[in-house]
């Protein structure tokens, strides 16, 4: 019957949606719907087979009434924000996960297992309510009922627990001699055996048959393809089945957790090891190698886990064991002659010097640090462009038509009608000479004008044609930037002699749209859930009070309960920042739409007018532009 409940509870959770993000980020979102029936409709072992066999033993039917349930409605939607951009100066991921109710409250870490605590107690609190007002023996109400979510309580008890053991659990497990990943994952099944797993599935025997589980290669192709998509023109083109084979790689396996921390390091052979050796048998002639291998550490971080927060990372070096050579003269002196001897021996002792290599995925600087044991330290750097993956250009000679455009980014409220031209700070169209390069896949992922043709000037000839703010808003995602297509007003002579009809959208020659950058959202949403409501207007409080007190704009976070934004430079904070200026909207100031948050002049009444627009939309008044402007008097 758990199981039941388990599967119902599984289909009410819709299709994970995810975003890749210009920056790495990574944004996955997944609805729940419902999940109320699962618990109060279910069979055995739930509030709703309680329920039944109430109603039954004491001939009450109205205990089945599915409205004695209505007001508890367990629905929102899941999103976990996965912070690619780390690794922009940094080998780690942190990561969030937080679940929306359908009320817009936000719940993360062990504050979701305390929503769903706090849901079981209002679904046992109905029923009991239910009972009483049957007339049936309350003991016997009371005891069942509870009894039907005790499973659950008690599991969310351990969740809990186990969590608190987690971070104080410390151990140390080396498995350097099960010889590579094969005997490791062998002993995992080894070990497997002698717990209450025995008689489930084996783990697959080696990386390449991992990498080839459908499951396992279904999600890492998909991810790849999105990942590709926002990287281009720098394309990752490894495999799982490549992962997999670089696992079959490792040996010398070991790892340690500590506190809710974990470290997990391997070595492999280094496939450069032959280049290597010529370079120090050039750069440091006085020693001599004695082990060159690569090693990999994967740590893990979930201190923070409470706060439903985790980090990842993984580094990458390249270790190359020496030992000095030592050069001792020895001069013997007799009567008839001198003798000198040279002897060459290895310096006894800890005398191992140890090179690290450190490299990262892309362009990166490679840093060389030599350290003797028991003497001064000696670094040297060495800077170089590693590549990351090789790719095939196409490049093709042509003469095409080429549009160029300067342009900033807009702010808009998805109550707005259009869009502002003054986005459009120049555009232009020629007849270029240009070398295009296309990758394998035949994408263009450059163009170089070789050539400039004479330029038309498109200014004053061009709109948004009838796109709007309302029309291109879209309230279900997490994405607030879009890019607004520009379209022609008349009729256009190209350079080429081609006639551009009027209402024509500028598309390159690649097929890719001249478009600006606008950025849509909610009225009053500080924390960016695509809501208002009384913590966006308690944020924006604490924003005027924050500038009150002589603290820099610029310097601190707006959106400070948002996980879209985590540094104040970020232009969703200043988004943010615009929705919420509320009493500068609207037409008050014309160049609202591009200020950002330091040029704007926030008020405690934005924080008041926002709360009264939150107030008279729960009490059942339409949201929309005339309900803001009947809160804010115009």
């Amino acid at each position: 019957n758990y199981r039941e409940v388990a599967e119902n509870l599984i289909s009410k959770i819709g299709p994970v949606e995810y975003t890749v993000a210009e920056d790495g980020s990574i944004l996955l979102t997944a609805d729940v719907s419902n999940i109320t029936p699962a618990f109060t409709k279910g069979g055995a072992k739930t509030i709703g087979g309680a329920m039944k066999d109430l109603a039954e033993k004491y001939n009450a039917p109205e205990l089945r009434d599915e409205a004695i349930f209505s007001d508890i409605d367990i629905s929102g939607h899941v999103s976990v924000l996965i912070h690619g951009e780390d690794l922009k100066d940094d080998t780690n991921i942190s990561a969030e996960i937080v679940f929306v109710d359908n009320n817009m409250k936000s719940y993360a870490g062990t504050e979701i297992l305390e929503y769903a605590a706090s849901k079981f107690e209002e679904m046992k609190a109905a029923a009991k309510a239910a009972c009483a007002e049957a007339g049936i023996d309350m003991d016997d109400a009371n005891k069942q009922i509870d009894d039907s979510v005790s499973f659950y309580m008690n599991k969310i008890k351990s969740a809990k627990s186990g969590l608190a053991k987690a971070l104080k659990y410390n151990r140390t497990k080396d498995y350097s001699e099960s010889g590579n990943f094969a005997g490791f994952l062998a002993d995992v099944n080894k070990r497997k055996a002698r717990t209450r797993y025995a008689n489930k599935k084996d783990v697959p025997g080696s990386g390449v048959e991992i990498a080839g589980l459908p499951t396992v290669s279904k999600i890492y192709n998909e991810l790849l393809t999105e990942l590709n998509k926002a990287a281009a023109p720098n394309v990752v083109d490894i495999t799982a089945e490549d992962l997999g084979a670089y696992l079959d790689e490792l040996y010398d396996l070991n790892g340690t957790v500590s506190n809710g921390k974990g470290e997990a390091t391997a070595k492999f052979a280094d496939k450069e090891e032959a280049d290597v050796r010529a370079y120090f048998a050039e750069a440091y002639p006085d020693y001599e190698i004695t082990a060159i291998y690569k090693e990999v550490t994967v740590n893990g971080d979930i201190t923070a886990l409470s706060n439903g927060q985790i980090t990842v990372g993984a580094t990458l070096k390249r270790v190359v064991e020496v030992q000095p050579i030592v050069t001792t003269t020895t001069t013997t002196t007799t009567d008839t002659e001198t003798t000198t001897t040279t002897t060459t021996t290895y310096k006894e002792g800890d005398t191992t010097t140890t090179t690290t290599t450190t490299e990262e995925v892309g362009d990166t600087t490679t840093t060389t640090t030599t350290t003797e044991e028991g003497g001064s330290d000696t670094t040297t750097t060495t800077t170089d462009t590693v590549p990351f993956g090789q790719t095939t250009t196409t490049q093709v000679v042509t003469t095409a038509i080429n549009y160029k455009i300067e342009s900033v980014p807009g702010f808009y409220l998805d109550i707005d009608e259009s869009f502002n031209l003054a986005q459009v700070q120049t555009v232009s169209v020629s007849y270029d000479e240009m070398i295009l390069s296309y990758d394998e896949d035949g994408v263009e992922v450059n163009k170089e004008v070789t050539a400039a043709g004479e330029s038309v000037d498109l200014l004053g000839k061009v709109n948004f044609g009838d796109a709007t703010p309302n029309n291109t808003y879209t309230p279900d995602s997490y994405v607030f930037s879009h890019q607004v297509t520009l379209k022609t007003t008349e009729d256009i002579t190209l350079p080429n002699g081609e006639v551009l009809p009027a209402g024509s959208e500028l598309v390159q020659t690649s097929g890719e749209k001249v478009s600006v950058t606008a950025y849509i959202g909610v009225k009053g949403d500080a924390n960016l859930d695509h809501n208002v409501d009384a913590g966006d207007a308690s944020d924006t409080l604490a924003w005027y009070a924050l500038l009150s007190t002589g603290k820099s704009a610029s310097d601190n976070i707006f959106a400070r309960n948002s996980a879209l934004v985590t540094d104040a430079a970020d232009i969703l904070d200043h988004f943010a920042c615009f929705l919420c200026d509320v009493t500068n909207e609207p037409n008050v100031d014309p160049d609202n739409w591009c200020k950002m948050k330091a040029q704007r002049e926030m008020l405690a009444d934005d924080a008041t007018w926002i709360l009264a627009y939150y107030s008279k939309k729960s009490t059942g008044s339409e949201p929309g532009r005339p309900l803001w402007n009947t809160v804010q008097g115009l």
